[in-house]
């Protein structure tokens, strides 16, 4: 079983770009490739996660919009008694 893979190329980086790219690979004992592959993923997946926090978030704003005042007052009654 095969993985699909993509690829990129950057251009117009300003001057020292690769060598500084290399020097951080080379300080977490990585190539070029697998430093950019990492930091890459990393950000795609951070920002995922956000955007899945805020739907999450959204839903539940809406959800307590949605509430009843007395679905309200059970639930603060129900969190004083767990305090």
């Amino acid at each position: 079983m095969s993985t699909q893979t993509e690829s990129i190329e950057i251009d117009g980086l300003p001057p020292g770009t690769r060598d500084a790219i290399e020097e951080l690979s080379r300080s977490e004992g990585k190539s070029a490739e697998e430093y950019l592959r990492r930091l890459i993923e990393t950000q795609i997946s951070s920002s995922r996660l956000s955007h899945n926090d805020e739907l999450q978030m959204k839903q539940e704003f809406e959800s307590w919009e949605a509430a009843s005042d007395e679905d309200c007052l059970k639930l603060e009654v129900k969190m004083a008694e767990v305090e």
